[in-house]
């Protein structure tokens, strides 16, 4: 889990959306979650090649 001000700062819907657009960059994709509006759980999954 992160948690806003310790792993993140800004808004969690802004850093969701920034971490879709760092996995696509990187052939992947993340699985998030929106726990409430301090905690995202995020997890990268790499493309199948």
């Amino acid at each position: 889990m992160l948690r806003r001000g310790d792993d993140f700062s800004g808004k969690a819907k802004t850093f969701i959306q920034n971490a879709r657009t760092q996995a696509k960059r990187r052939d992947g994709r993340v699985r998030t979650r929106l726990l409430d509006e301090e905690t995202v759980v995020l997890q990268f999954r790499r493309e199948a090649a």
